[in-house]
C-alpha cells in the first residue's frame, strides 16, 4: 500500500541542537515522516518523495565573512530554493529563529537576502509575537504567511538529578558561595564584555560571590580576556572553555544560583527556556520577546541599555537569596515553563504542515 504520510526533509542533522531533536521527535510520533541529514541517503530519497522542505538557521547556509563569497553562496541557495519549489514541485517552510543573524557582516545585506528567500517560502514560523511582527517590517513579506510557533522548554531532554552539594564538589565550589552562571557559547554579541566590569566590582564587594562561565569560545582575544580576568580572581571567576557535553549540563545547572543572559537582542530566548527548565531565576534584559515568556512583572530584569541596572539586579539577587527567597523565583519561573509543551509545538507544526499541502 502505497504510504500518503506527510514526508518532510529537514537538511540539518537533527542531533546537532535540542531543539531539532524534540521537535522532530514528537512530530515523528504524529505520523510524520522525517528525512534529515543524520542519513545522507535521505536527502536523495527526500528530494523524490518528499512534500516539504522545512529550513532552520537559513543563514548557515550562506554566510561567510568575506562578501564576495557571502553573495556566491547566497545566489547558489536561493538558485537551489528556486528548483526545489518551481520546478521539483516541493513546498519549502522556513523557521525564522533569529529575525536578524546575530553575528551580522552587513545589515543590508543580510535584510535583502532574507528578503528573498523568505518571499519564496510558503510559510515562515516565528517563536513570538515579536519577531513575528519585527519579520513583517524587516522583510516586507505577507502577514497571512507567517506563523507563531512557540519554542519548547528543555525539561527532560538533560539530566536533572545531581544536588547543588555534589555539583559544587565537581567543580571545586564551596557550598557557601552565591554563583552566578553564563552558560552558552561565549561570544560578543551576547553581552560578555558589558559584563566583566560589572563582575570585577561586585567580586570586589562581595566575598562569597562566584562567577561560573561554561561553554565554548572562539574567539581568541576575548578568551584571553576571560583568562586574564579569571587569573586576578582566583577560585572567584571559574572558566571552563569548551563543548559541554549534554551530561554534563546538570552539573553547571546544579551548581548555580542564578543564570545570566546580558544580551541586549533576543528573538528567541532559548537560553532563558534552558534555566527555567532547571528551576533556575534568570538576571535578563526586559526586552519584548522576555516579557512574552515571564511577564511584565519579574522582578530580576534590568535595562539592556543601562548597565547599572544589571548590577543593581544582580545585588537583588544576593538579597534575596540572603532572605532564602530566590528559590521561589527560580519555581515561579519552572510553573511558567510547563506550559511550552513539545507535544502542542509538534501539534501546531504539524497543522501547518497540512495547511500547506492540502489548503494551498
Amino acid at each position: 500500500m502505497k504510504d500518503k504520510r506527510i514526508k518532510v526533509l529537514v537538511p540539518h542533522r537533527l542531533i546537532s541542537h535540542p531543539y531539532l531533536f524534540l521537535l522532530y521527535t514528537h512530530l515523528s510520533k504524529l505520523s510524520i515522516k522525517i528525512m534529515s541529514l543524520d542519513n545522507l541517503l535521505n536527502i536523495i530519497l527526500g528530494f523524490i518523495s518528499v512534500n516539504i522542505l522545512h529550513f532552520h538557521w537559513i543563514e548557515n547556509f550562506f554566510r561567510s565573512k568575506r562578501k564576495p563569497l557571502y553573495i556566491l553562496r547566497f545566489l547558489i541557495f536561493l538558485f537551489c530554493l528556486q528548483i526545489i519549489k518551481f520546478f521539483l514541485k516541493k513546498k519549502i517552510i522556513v523557521t525564522l529563529h533569529n529575525v536578524l543573524p546575530h553575528e551580522i557582516l552587513d545589515k543590508r545585506l543580510d535584510i535583502i537576502g532574507f528578503s528573498m528567500i523568505l518571499k519564496i517560502a510558503d510559510i515562515v514560523i516565528v517563536h513570538n509575537k515579536f519577531s513575528y511582527t519585527s519579520c513583517i517590517n524587516f522583510y516586507k513579506i505577507l502577514p497571512s504567511k507567517v506563523y507563531v510557533i512557540p519554542h519548547g522548554n528543555f525539561i527532560k531532554y538533560y539530566l536533572d538529578k545531581i544536588s547543588k552539594e555534589d555539583a559544587r564538589r565537581l567543580l571545586q565550589i564551596r557550598n557557601d558561595s552565591f554563583v552566578i552562571l553564563f552558560f552558552g557559547h561565549i561570544r560578543r554579541y551576547k553581552g560578555l564584555e558589558r559584563i566583566l566590569p560589572i563582575l570585577e566590582e561586585l567580586l570586589n564587594n562581595y566575598p562569597n560571590l562566584v562567577v561560573l562561565l561554561a561553554g565554548n569560545c572562539r574567539d581568541s582575544l576575548l578568551k584571553q580576556e576571560l583568562i586574564s580576568l579569571a587569573q586576578r580572581f582566583k577560585n572567584r571567576i571559574l572558566l571552563h572553555i569548551g563543548y559541554i557535553p549534554d551530561k554534563y549540563v546538570q552539573v553547571y545547572m546544579g551548581a548555580a544560583d542564578i543564570g545570566v543572559i546580558p544580551y541586549k537582542r533576543i528573538w528567541t530566548p532559548g537560553s532563558l527556556l534552558l534555566f527555567m527548565s532547571f528551576s533556575k531565576p534568570v538576571i535578563i534584559p526586559r526586552l519584548p520577546a522576555v516579557v512574552e515568556v515571564i511577564g511584565k512583572e519579574y522582578e530580576l530584569y534590568f535595562d539592556p541599555y543601562e548597565d547599572r541596572q544589571l548590577k543593581h539586579s544582580i545585588e537583588r539577587a544576593i538579597t534575596l537569596h540572603s532572605n532564602n527567597s530566590l528559590r521561589k523565583v527560580g519555581l515561579h519561573l519552572y510553573a511558567k515553563v510547563l506550559e511550552y509543551k513539545w507535544e502542542d509545538i509538534a501539534f501546531q507544526t504539524r497543522r501547518l504542515y497540512e495547511k500547506v499541502i492540502y489548503h494551498a
